[in-house]
């Protein structure tokens, strides 16, 4: 089953270098978390299950580390956007670049007959500027 959210765990008691969780909404399962009550309309929203929760284990500074940058060209961002739900930017700096989104793209994932996430998978950003649409591979965790 493919994750439908994900969010960022920042560090802490029970996760000192941060991670992950994966979501899938709508799901009913024995993980479900609702989302926050609506204030204004006075409702709950919809809820979530929790497919995984990755929790990084750094050595030294990093908990990943990633290879060279590939371009996605027109066709491969447009089916990334299609098959793998998106999430918005909300680093400033990566704003000020004019990054829009971004997703993980899991081991193998296909952009085109050319281009692929490797077996390891990695990160993609969406920009205002499609030109600079790319994808960095994992190549380890440490």
């Amino acid at each position: 089953e493919k994750a439908t959210h994900f969010a960022c765990i920042y560090p802490g008691h029970w996760a000192p270098d941060g991670g992950f969780v994966y979501l899938v909404e709508g799901r009913r399962g024995t993980t479900t978390t609702p989302a926050p009550k609506t204030p204004a309309a006075g409702s709950e929203g919809p809820s979530y299950t929790v497919l995984a929760i990755n929790v990084h284990v750094a050595q030294g500074r990093h908990a990943l580390s990633f290879g060279s940058m590939t371009p996605l060209g027109e066709k491969e961002s447009a089916k990334l956007e299609k098959e793998i739900p998106m999430q918005p930017i909300s680093l400033v700096s990566f704003l000020e670049a004019g990054a829009k989104k971004y997703c993980f793209v899991g081991r193998n994932f296909k952009f085109s007959e050319e281009v692929n996430s490797g077996p390891t998978g990695g990160f993609a950003y969406i920009f205002e500027n499609r030109e600079l649409n790319r994808f960095f591979p994992i190549t380890g965790v440490g």
